[in-house]
């Protein structure tokens, strides 16, 4: 449980270390890098004292999409404004959200910029996810998928690759509209 490694792993990790969506879930983050030399290290540090503060109360960490085999009605929500909101107008999606992920932000001052790598990464994004597939169990049976996450995470409206974008103005407009309907 998140409630007992937290308090033991916030000894070194500080802030860096939150509850996550479900009790049984924690989440780390690192403080901003400049080269994968520091993501490496400080992802290693991070684990390091995780797994140690839960080995301490008699736990094990385990890192995967999705959980082999607890059922999504088992879970307890993080009592957290955003997780209740979420719970209150997603409900089912929200409830099988038994899934983990790693999310990796790259910082581009210059937004066009920022724009046009989105542009020229997606041909790369089926193949990175072919690379990091580990989760083909769900609720205890294998699915027959390599990256059961995707089917799970695409439940979610706004999931999925994003559209090309001519530039910059043309984001900006979409999140607009996306603002003003309510749709984020």
């Amino acid at each position: 449980m998140a409630g007992r490694v937290l308090p033991e792993a916030r000894s070194e990790l500080g802030d860096r270390a939150q509850p996550e969506l479900y009790r049984s879930q924690v989440e780390m983050n690192t403080p901003v890098c400049a080269t994968l030399g520091e993501v490496r290290d400080a992802v290693r540090r991070s684990r390091r004292a995780l797994a140690e503060a839960a080995e301490r109360e008699g736990l094990r960490l385990a890192a995967a999409a999705t959980h082999p085999f607890s059922h999504w009605r088992d879970q307890a929500v993080t009592d957290k404004t955003r997780y209740l909101n979420l719970a209150e107008d997603y409900r089912q999606v929200f409830r099988e959200q038994v899934v983990f992920g790693c999310h990796v932000h790259v910082g581009i001052e210059d937004r066009e910029a920022a724009i046009q790598t989105m542009n020229r990464v997606r041909p790369w994004l089926p193949v990175l996810l072919a690379l990091s597939g580990n989760s083909p169990y769900w609720l205890g049976a294998d699915t027959g998928y390599a990256s059961y996450r995707t089917e799970v995470w695409n439940r979610w409206p706004t999931a999925g690759m994003p559209q090309p974008f001519a530039s910059r103005g043309e984001y900006d407009a979409l999140v607009e509209t996306l603002m003003a309907t309510g749709s984020v």
